[in-house]
């Protein structure tokens, strides 16, 4: 009997190929037991103990969860398919129940990694029994995509443009194990996790813990973003349990996995190769190549702007303590191999010093090409350079492209196009080149260049000395906001007063195309933000980011009050 299958009925049956992988799992009650502790997180999820016997009572069509009761509590709720053993040897089929299936189903983790490829429905030759079974499933509702968009944007709305943080996050803030590092030097947001600041396990809930780190990301996730993770301070007090650290991979959305463009992890032990080699059958290739090795910070210097990050005062003493070695050449280590890097080598701090006593004189050609570079030269001395007009000739390009290519591209300002390419028209600006976009067709590599130019600025656009204004915002009552923001902005100097302007006055265009783009007010101040404010002496925070992105909010939604009034 032929049975044409959808793609999801169609997930549920290995192909010929596949047949060593696949366990047999029947669709009457299965009795089976906790391989580990879990810990809910999701609604309607079960909360086990490692060993407690479970009764089996479905499994969902996309074969990811069980519904289970527990032989204990007599309770019911879901649980990941990876966290049951079923012992086949020992069914015990309770009264009633419809017949057994011969239907065998892949772990999910498996069974994603293949598919037809084709788009079309495939045909498999089931048997009657599993015809029946196949067909007497009740549908699986699909989650409106626009629904999840509009619950992810109230979420944002209700957090990021105010600035606050949850009452029941307020305790695990204290301890500062999350913070924002400002953006890299590719322009997305730095989310940095430090493990010295993790208190014993006994001081904290991890499964908080968790819910704290997915509401950070939750703040940057719809766009590229970067994690840098400081291992040292992993001891046994604070340590994790490896199920949770496998539940907490696991249990991470694939938007979160897919715009992690890198993970570096300082200070690495022998503790972190096993444990990412232990994982190994859960991580993807894909994923496993974002992870890169530091052995020392000076190996950061290329890639991320140290000043902007909270480095632990106890990270830093470890950092100074280490000795010299061959391994530590300034050189990020990819965890696929130990010779291979992620990006060009950086002199150490100690090569830097040593380059300085034989200085070379410029030569003429060198001297020629420092008067037409762009990127980190402060904006009145660009604005000399171009014949008094304030907006610099980077913005200029940039906003003309994307006027015409880029206000209706979806994501656009968050996601990062290749790094190369970007380095090769950043130099091309700095040799005084025009700059074709078009030759490209790719908006994103405008909106990348416009970032990374506000951003190595010798100053911010929104100057230092505003600093301490602009982060009193949040504090201000909302009826006061937006005078106070205007005041910020008419105090700032001529020529960065019009740069702001110009650029603000682009960004409500963006934001008016926000149907078709997903750019809101709150996503723009998200990813403009760090690029427009910065301390001279503080490190950025998600608190201080929270006040930021209150003022980039307010300006672009009153753009008319506050800058043509």
């Amino acid at each position: 009997m032929a049975v044409a299958l959808t793609e999801d009925m169609a997930a549920l049956i290995p192909s010929e190929e596949e047949e060593d992988d696949v366990v047999e799992v029947e669709t009457a009650e299965l009795k089976g037991s906790a391989t580990a502790d879990y810990i809910p997180v999701e609604e309607g999820e079960l909360a086990v103990e490692k060993g407690e016997v479970l009764y089996i009572l479905e499994q969902t069509l996309d074969g990811t969860t069980f519904v289970v009761r527990s032989e204990a509590s007599g309770k019911e709720g879901k649980i990941p398919i990876d966290y049951i053993d079923i012992d086949a040897s020992d069914i015990e089929l309770p009264p009633n129940k419809p017949p057994t299936s011969s239907l065998r189903r892949r772990p999910a983790f498996m069974r994603s990694k293949h598919g037809s490829g084709t788009g079309r429905p495939r045909v498999f030759h089931v048997t009657p029994d599993d015809a029946k079974f196949l067909t007497s499933l009740p549908a699986v509702p699909h989650a409106n995509v626009d629904d999840k968009e509009e619950e992810r944007e109230e979420r944002r709305s209700k957090t990021l443009n105010v600035g606050q943080v949850p009452d029941e996050f307020k305790l695990i803030e204290k301890y500062s194990i999350v913070s924002i590092g400002g953006t890299d030097r590719d322009g997305r947001p730095v989310i940095v996790f430090s493990m010295c600041r993790l208190p014993p396990s006994y001081q904290i809930n991890h499964q908080r813990l968790y819910e704290y780190l997915i509401f950070t990301l939750d703040r940057y996730v719809e766009q590229d973003y970067t994690l840098l993770y400081f291992h040292h301070g992993f001891k046994t007090e604070n340590k994790p349990s490896l199920s949770w650290m496998l539940q907490v991979y696991r249990q991470l959305d694939r938007k979160y996995k897919k715009n992690l463009k890198k993970w570096y992890i300082v200070h690495p032990t022998n503790f972190v190769r096993v444990m990412m080699w232990l994982f190994k059958p859960v991580i993807s290739y894909k994923f496993g190549k974002k992870v890169a090795y530091i052995n020392r910070l000076s190996e950061l210097e290329p890639v991320l702007y140290l000043d902007q990050i909270d480095i632990p005062q106890e990270v830093l003493r470890y950092d100074k303590s280490l000795k010299p070695s061959s391994s530590s050449t300034g050189t990020a280590t990819t965890s696929t191999s130990s010779s291979s890097s992620s990006y060009s080598s950086a002199p150490s701090l100690e090569a830097k010093s040593k380059s300085t006593f034989h200085m070379p004189m410029p030569s003429k050609e060198e001297i020629a090409r420092a008067d037409k570079v762009q990127f980190g030269v402060s904006l009145d001395i660009l604005r000399q350079r171009n014949n008094d007009d304030p907006i610099p000739k980077v913005m200029k390009t940039c906003v003309t492209f994307l006027r015409s290519h880029g206000l209706d591209v979806l994501g656009i300002f968050r996601r990062t196009p290749s790094t190369l390419t970007v380095q090769q028209l950043k130099e091309q600006f700095n040799r005084g080149e025009d700059v074709m976009f078009s030759e490209h067709n790719d908006p994103h590599l405008a909106a990348v260049l416009m970032k990374l130019f506000l951003r190595e600025l010798p100053e911010p656009l929104m100057t230092f000395d505003a600093y301490s204004e602009i982060v009193s915002v949040k504090g201000t009552p909302p009826e006061g906001r937006m005078e106070k923001c205007r005041a910020i902005v008419h105090s700032l100097p001529k020529t960065n007063y019009g740069v702001l302007k110009y650029l603000i006055s682009f960004v409500t265009e963006v934001v008016a195309m926000r149907e078709a783009n997903k750019m809101s007010a709150v996503n723009m101040a998200i990813v403009l933000g760090p690029n427009l404010v910065w301390s001279q002496r503080e490190v950025a925070s998600l608190s201080s980011m929270g006040d930021i992105n209150t003022l980039v909010v307010v300006l672009i939604e009153n753009y008319e009050q506050i800058f043509t009034k």
